[in-house]
């Protein structure tokens, strides 16, 4: 892969020292993960207000990319992205990734830029080019760019939002990402994209024609539907060097334009939530390590970075899980009034269920005052008031899932589902997560053998907005969270 020879710094801190303070921290040098925060922690929180438009989700997202962003540090490819666009392409990832796994996410709609009297301190040479460059464009083709970049959205959810024909969004976005080819490129001391290997199997092209170029620049951005996504990828597979060199053009304009993002003061207690796990585990992985995590890659929003992007629609099973639930509560209330309370009979009636509710089932059976809880589990969904939310298993327990039932009227809520069991001396703890960078621990989860959760928690005071998280801790507890999160759930 092409790495460019600059005539410009890219960040306050150049490229080598950026690239060695990355690798000191994955080395798991404290002070250098404190130096990589502080250097660009404001361009990339500015960058993920942008796309949520909210500062409680976009903190989330900073915590989950410098979690990540320490775990795969050592994994770094210099020869792939440089420092800041590796770091920027990650955090713009996990930030649409974020919206596409919620319904209100996916209705979402271009923010407005951010407002902080034009403060460009991470990296002030290409923070101003990018703004300048961005500017220069004709107002539709900035306009669709700032969609495709800050949504995710592909262009006929594009043309849908603005009424404009799709074809229009495509064009004028794929002569966008060229203008901006052409402006940047005078930054480096080669044109980047131009070393791809010759293919040699089966159908490649001969040189790049127009449509050739909207694909990759789409593709680069992240918003090409899932189908056209996974048949561009695999033509890339496919050894094509056309195709190859204008995807490689692209994926770094794609960065680039994160650098145009308003910066926003970040949250310290990120900074200090993950240099504390820092210390605990002094000694961090390396490449030599034969289990590697998934590694920000070099790659679209539609490739895997980070977090994988769910396809579009995918997002809708926390719904369909909480209507399920809602529907499996009314189901069991009317067997239990119905006087068919022997487990056996009910276990049968539920068979047919999907795998939460009969997870559900299983919980309440376990119990030996079973009829009880079905009573008020059935008393408490049946409030109005009663919310009801996902909790997503993360990168270290990605099979963990259920629900969490928030009970207003008597601020508690119940956690319910899977997670993986755990051995020797350690616990899961269930956290509430505030705006305030206040982390209020709450209790100990007690997952049966099978990994089975079905607990209640009182709710804290004056929350509004209910975030959860699950974290490992040594078996007594901890007063503060030990990253990484293994599990989260969230209601608005």
């Amino acid at each position: 892969m092409d790495q460019e020879t600059q005539t410009v710094d890219k960040t306050g801190l150049d490229d080598s020292s950026l690239s060695e303070l990355i690798k000191k921290t994955g080395e798991g040098d404290p002070a250098a993960f404190a130096a990589l925060y502080d250097g660009t922690s404001r361009l990339l929180f500015g960058l993920i207000l942008r796309i949520t438009a909210e500062r409680t989700p976009a903190e989330e997202i900073l915590l989950d990319v410098y979690t990540r962003i320490r775990k795969e540090s050592a994994f770094y490819d210099p020869e792939s992205l440089l420092p800041l666009e590796w770091i920027i392409t990650a955090a713009r990832a996990c930030a649409v990734a974020k919206l596409d796994a919620t319904r209100e996410g996916r209705k979402r709609n271009l923010a407005p830029p951010g407002d902080n009297g034009g403060k460009m301190t991470v990296s002030p040479a290409m923070q101003k080019h990018a703004r300048a460059s961005l500017d220069s464009l004709a107002p539709q083709q900035k306009e669709f760019l700032d969609w495709a970049f800050y949504t995710g959205l592909s262009p006929s959810e594009i043309a849908v939002r603005i009424g404009k024909p799709a074809g229009a969004v495509k064009t004028h976005t794929r002569i966008g990402m060229s203008k901006l080819y052409e402006l940047f490129r005078p930054l480096y001391g080669r044109e980047t994209g131009t070393e791809a290997a010759a293919g040699d199997k089966r159908s490649v092209h001969e040189k790049p024609t127009e449509e050739i170029r909207e694909s990759a620049a789409l593709f680069s951005l992240g918003v090409l539907t899932q189908h056209e996504a996974v048949s561009f990828e695999s033509h890339l597979r496919e050894g094509c060097p056309v195709c190859e060199t204008e995807y490689r053009k692209f994926r770094h304009i794609t960065a680039e334009i994160g650098f145009a993002a308003c910066e926003a003061d970040a949250p310290d207690y990120i900074r200090e939530l993950i240099l504390a796990r820092i210390e605990r585990e002094p000694s961090a992985a390396g490449p030599e390590d034969k289990e590697t995590p998934a590694r920000i890659q070099a790659a679209p929003v539609s490739k895997p970075i980070l977090t994988p992007p769910p396809a579009k629609g995918a997002g809708v099973f926390p719904w369909v899980l909480a209507v399920l639930f809602a529907a499996a509560a009314g189901f069991i209330f009317y067997l239990y009034h119905s006087g068919q309370k022997d487990k056996e009979g009910l276990a049968s009636e539920m068979a047919a269920a999907q795998t939460e509710i009969k997870n559900l089932e299983t919980l309440l059976d376990k119990k030996e005052n079973g009829p009880v809880e079905l009573e008020e589990i059935v008393s408490v969904v049946s409030r109005p008031e009663t919310r009801i939310f996902h909790m997503a298993g993360l990168d270290p327990a990605p099979t963990a899932s259920g629900a969490i039932v928030w009970d207003v009227q008597q601020n508690r809520c119940l956690v319910f589902g899977y997670i993986p069991p755990v051995s020797g001396k350690k616990a899961y703890q269930l956290w509430f997560l505030t705006s305030s960078n206040k982390n209020i621990p709450s209790g100990l989860l007690e997952p049966d053998p099978a990994g089975r959760v079905y607990d209640w928690f009182p709710i804290p005071e004056d929350i509004s907005s209910l975030t959860m998280a699950i974290t490992l801790e040594p078996e007594g507890g901890s007063k503060t969270p030990t990253l990484p999160y293994y599990a989260i759930g969230r209601n608005d």
